[in-house]
């Protein structure tokens, strides 16, 4: 299957390795690249707090970049949304990582558990986000400054680079890992919307399926669970 990838170039890379290893054809797309703030990491770091809070690896990679200045915080308690936010924190040597089930509301009931015991939490955010974690521990009335440390930035493409991709020959599949990278799919081949009836809109959650069209809904697909191999389940062999 032609399968198009839409996440930022360092992590499409090894979505697309993937794919490869199982036999399909991976349509690089990057809709977003990444600015970090490492001087703004470095004052949240400094702030007061008991354990941080991430909800996605690129919050870790840009904790990475701060090389020997990070090394200090490593046994810092930190809660990530997921197994593989998780796996990416012990990669660059946290030692104290609790993981939730892969969303903003999971991670509101892991972090409920500790409550007595982590008393103020430092969210290490990027933007756009989820509002659902912050909600979450409002609503429980659990302490928690949120920081962004980076952000998404829309990559624009010219007509002419995006039709064949799309349709030269035609894609099969694309996967879509939130909101915001659903809605910016969208609007960027809407044009080309006759072409792709066809194509399998494959989303990571509930939420991400919310920014797919109307048109497109007879075609979406939802992981069961909010990771990659739930996604792959929905390519044919």
């Amino acid at each position: 299957m032609r399968v198009i990838v839409t996440r930022p170039d360092h992590s499409a890379r090894r979505t697309a390795a993937r794919l490869e290893t199982l036999g399909h054809q991976p349509v690089f797309l990057p809709l977003t690249r990444v600015e970090h703030n490492l001087e703004i990491a470095r004052e949240a770091l400094s702030e007061p707090h008991s354990a941080l809070v991430v909800t996605s690896a690129e919050a870790v990679r840009a904790l990475g970049e701060l090389g020997h200045e990070i090394r200090p915080r490593l046994s810092t308690q930190i809660y990530a949304v997921g197994e593989a936010t998780g796996e990416a924190a012990r990669t660059l040597g946290f030692t104290d990582i609790r993981c939730g089930d892969g969303t903003g509301h999971d991670l509101v009931e892991r972090i409920a558990q500790d409550v007595g015991e982590t008393f103020s939490l430092l969210y290490l955010a990027g933007n756009p986000r989820s509002p659902d974690l912050e909600d979450g521990l409002h609503a429980r009335d659990i302490a928690c400054k949120s920081i962004e440390i980076y952000r998404m930035v829309k990559v624009g493409y010219r007509t002419e680079i995006i039709e064949p991709l799309l349709t030269r020959p035609a894609a099969d599949a694309v996967l879509l890992y939130s909101r915001h990278n659903a809605a910016l799919f969208f609007e960027l081949v809407q044009p080309f919307a006759a072409s792709i009836e066809h194509l399998q809109v494959i989303c990571l959650s509930k939420n991400v399926a919310t920014a797919v069209p109307e048109k497109f809904h007879p075609a979406i697909f939802v992981a069961e669970t909010p990771d990659e191999d739930a996604l792959f389940a929905f390519l044919s062999p």
